[in-house]
């Protein structure tokens, strides 16, 4: 079973609507797995652990940074960071006002 370890996601493999999502574990090299982390936003200590279970969800990489192999499993390419999240999406920019001054005769 495996569950997304990002904040605020929920997805979860045996869930029906998660069905066409894939999940990662962490790298292995030390420096990846601290970029990982530092990305999705959590802190390594008593309440959070990388084990060989903790994974991350295909909706958190970009469409190039997946790629299928031969076997049709999904695959991350080499390098590739999770960047895709709730807190990252693009702000819309503020409106401008208009102001109009009024004429009085």
């Amino acid at each position: 079973m495996a569950y997304c370890c990002v904040p605020d996601c929920s997805s979860y493999q045996r869930k029906e609507s998660d069905k066409n999502i894939s999940f990662h574990r962490f790298p292995g090299d030390p420096k990846a797995c601290r970029e990982w982390v530092v990305k999705i936003r959590r802190d390594i200590g008593p309440h959070f652990k990388i084990t060989d279970n903790t994974r991350v969800c295909s909706k958190h990489f970009t469409q190039d940074c997946i790629e299928l192999s031969l076997t049709g499993l999904h695959r991350l390419k080499r390098g590739s960071v999770p960047t895709l999240f709730t807190w990252s999406c693009e702000l819309k920019p503020r409106r401008t006002l208009q102001r109009y001054q009024r004429c009085v005769n």
